[in-house]
């Protein structure tokens, strides 16, 4: 039973003043109307109305009922336009989660970017390496490498293709040689993150290639700055995402190793909850991010 139906109904009926003009004012039939007044009316034991041939006049009961009825649908109306108010603003807290090897990428400036046009809204940035469930999680964003295996409760925007370089500094090179193809590894000094941090392609080629990964100096790490910075000073070769490296493979800090055969090209997602209400926050991120991968100018939305 639908009691702010029955408010709305009796109030539409005493405001018009007949059956037939509340149904119109509320795009309903008249028994439709007749039949929720009789109801609200036997709910609570007291008539409210007077029926006659000329339409309804309320009661003494009714006509006090209808003043109280009035400043309960009035505090609703107000409850719900203060929500639609809160959900045109853009403001709030907005929650993203990424690997951590992604925020030295070009995603995650678009994503200060956002922060810089839009200062009333708070990022909550929370890197893993595992994929949370962005319901359990609540997390409002994920960016993610490669198709989800389950969209049903998802939405996702594809922003970039990104791949894995194998990647020295000319320091290494010239101390320790550049290798010549993938199985030249073999020879030189590596740095790979651990098994339960790689990436399934990487993993895939580690299998390929065990006599070049499964060796003792081979170094391993559980955290993929480590491997950057490995790599930085000129200690060893390792493999890091291309979106994260740009800047460093343009001004020659890093050299690719095998460009023509990199280990992994897989398209990196913007992943957000389906939902039917989307506060503007959520709107205007994906917005930006969106038109940011599409290399399209800043501008800010005014909801």
């Amino acid at each position: 039973m639908n009691k702010f139906l029955q408010y709305r109904t009796f109030n539409a009926v005493v405001e018009e003043g007949n059956l037939s003009a509340a149904a119109r004012a509320l795009n309903v039939t008249p028994a439709a109307v007749a039949k929720q007044l009789n109801q609200l009316e036997s709910s609570l034991g007291v008539r409210l109305v007077d029926r006659t041939h000329q339409g309804v006049s309320p009661t003494d009961a009714g006509q006090s009922f209808y003043h109280r009825a009035r400043e309960i649908l009035h505090a609703v109306d107000d409850a719900e336009a203060g929500l639609s108010n809160q959900e045109a603003s853009v403001e709030g807290t907005l929650v993203v989660t990424l690997s951590k090897s992604l925020l030295r990428s070009v995603v995650a400036e678009w994503m200060f970017e956002f922060s810089r046009l839009y200062p009333n809204v708070l990022l909550d940035i929370r890197t893993s390496e595992q994929v949370l469930d962005l319901y359990a999680d609540n997390v409002d964003f994920a960016l993610r490498l490669g198709k989800l295996g389950d969209s049903s409760r998802l939405y996702q925007n594809k922003l970039l293709s990104v791949s894995l370089c194998c990647v020295a500094t000319p320091a290494y090179i010239e101390e320790y040689g550049k290798p010549d193809s993938m199985e030249d590894l073999i020879n030189h000094r590596l740095i790979m993150p651990q098994s339960q941090n790689m990436s399934d392609q990487l993993r895939g080629m580690t299998k390929r290639h065990q006599t070049i990964f499964d060796r003792a100096t081979v170094q391993t790490t559980n955290d993929i700055d480590v491997v950057r910075s490995s790599i930085v000073n000129g200690s060893c070769l390792g493999f890091l995402l291309d979106v994260d490296i740009k800047k460093e493979l343009a001004s020659g800090e890093f050299i690719e190793l095998f460009p023509t055969s990199r280990v992994l090209v897989k398209p990196l997602y913007l992943v957000r909850k389906r939902s039917q209400q989307t506060a503007a926050r959520l709107k205007c991120f994906r917005e930006h991010m969106v038109a940011r991968a599409g290399g399209l100018s800043l501008t800010k939305t005014v909801p």
